[in-house]
């Protein structure tokens, strides 16, 4: 499944790019992240916790950040496994930033799979929850960067 969207944070773009390599601010402003720790120059792990329909996840995942100075673009690729059912998750996101005024406009892309019994409760299912923890994360970040300015 993919999603696709925009949004602004109220910084100039060198301080927007600075912010979004940022894991711990990042992952600070995503709902249900929990333990996020680093294992090398760009390779992260943690865990995520979230409510898919009545069924309460916790997904174990590792991810690299991969951030494209030249084109302002940041790419990153989770792996992981919920303890429970056993379900794989593999997911890419890419952001690119550029300036508007004194602001940062971002557009993201954001390619999502689930194998396993979670998998099968349907993508309108998880679809609305991974729109709604974007919309947050977003929130968040615009909220926490406007307080740093």
């Amino acid at each position: 499944m993919r999603f696709e969207g925009t949004f602004t944070l109220p910084l100039p773009v060198d301080q927007a790019w600075l912010a979004l390599q940022a894991v711990e601010t990042v992952s600070g402003c995503l709902p249900g992240a929990e333990g996020v720790r680093q294992l090398g120059p760009d390779r992260y792990s943690g865990q995520v916790r979230v409510r898919l329909g009545p069924i309460q996840a916790l997904f174990d995942l590792t991810g690299t950040v991969q951030p494209d100075g030249a084109t302002r673009t940041l790419r990153v690729d989770l792996q992981g496994r919920e303890r429970l059912t056993g379900t794989l998750v593999e997911g890419t996101f890419i952001v690119r930033l550029e300036p508007v005024g004194q602001e940062t406009r971002g557009a993201y892309a954001l390619d999502l799979v689930l194998r396993g019994k979670l998998g099968q409760l349907g993508q309108a299912v998880y679809q609305d929850v991974a729109q709604r923890m974007t919309r947050e994360t977003i929130t968040c970040l615009q909220s926490r960067l406007s307080a740093a300015r």
